[in-house]
């Protein structure tokens, strides 16, 4: 009997110290409950279920955005032949062993040998290439007469490139002069197609190129923006060059507000000369 009465008194200091209900030194979220010999603190407060729903479902969502992000970031890259490098940690997208990374036998799996990544300075050239849109409401073509491609590739199947378009012209607008158009590109191996493909896109905000057109009527100077999906249709095979071939229906892309389409057809290199390949996942 005296032994209950302390464990009352025990329980009235508890929460005498830590105030009534209106006072403001009390906790707002736990109170105190003696059970046997011990004072445990509850949490006063709930959550409604479809609140803690919401919660998980944000939570899961961000975790998978992640991870999708870092698993299209690291499945492609370039190479060149050449011994395999080991890398830690193992990912599921590598060889289990040095032989069967450079021999590309078995499926890759949770291993840590991959081949080396194709890094270095890159040029190019190209045929005709054709740009399709409006201007001042009137569809347009401009068709330029080559270019040159200069870049970089890097790691994990990214790269930049500057492309000098030359000889360019207002298809079916005499009078109308275009001036050369440099385009400045940052591009990724992606998969298109249930193939290998590259995806060109601006920097944020910046746009690919800015077209003028001089002289004429269709007077104008309009930024090209957006973003440009290409095939390789050799990719995957080792060659000194490889070909990008851009379609109209890769594009997604606006010249001022209008929609454009894209068309040409490149042939891109090392600088040293050396074979290399793309690989995907």
């Amino acid at each position: 009997m005296f032994e209950e009465a302390r464990r009352t008194e025990i329980v009235d200091r508890q929460t005498s110290d830590m105030g009534s209900p209106s006072t403001p030194n009390r906790s707002p979220g736990f109170i105190a409950r003696a059970e046997g010999d011990h004072i445990k603190m509850k949490p006063q407060f709930k959550v409604a279920p479809r609140y803690l729903r919401s919660i998980i479902m944000s939570v899961l969502a961000v975790a998978g955005v992640s991870m999708a992000i870092s698993s299209t970031a690291s499945a492609f890259s370039y190479h060149i032949p050449g011994p395999c490098v080991q890398k830690t940690p193992k990912q599921v997208e590598r060889y289990l062993t040095q032989e069967n990374c450079e021999r590309q036998v078995g499926s890759k799996r949770e291993g840590t040998w991959e081949f080396k990544e194709a890094i270095g300075k890159v040029k190019g050239t190209s045929g005709i290439s054709r740009l399709e849109s409006k201007l001042a409401g009137k569809a347009i073509t401009i068709r330029c007469g080559k270019d040159k491609f200069s870049g970089t590739l890097e790691e994990s199947g990214a790269s930049k490139a500057t492309i000098e378009y030359e000889e360019c012209s207002l298809e079916g607008a005499s009078g109308c002069v275009v001036p050369p158009i440099t385009a400045k590109v940052l591009d990724r191996l992606v998969e298109s197609e249930k193939a290998t493909a590259d995806e060109f896109f601006e920097k944020e905000g910046e746009g690919f190129a800015t077209v003028v057109v001089e002289v004429c009527a269709l007077k104008s100077s309009s930024k090209v923006t957006g973003a440009q999906i290409c095939a390789l249709p050799k990719g995957t095979e080792l060659a000194v060059k490889h070909k990008i071939e851009c379609a109209t229906s890769g594009s997604k892309l606006k010249l001022g507000k209008e929609e454009a389409k894209y068309s040409g057809i490149a042939e891109v290199e090392f600088e040293e000369g050396k074979e290399w390949d793309v690989e995907g996942p």
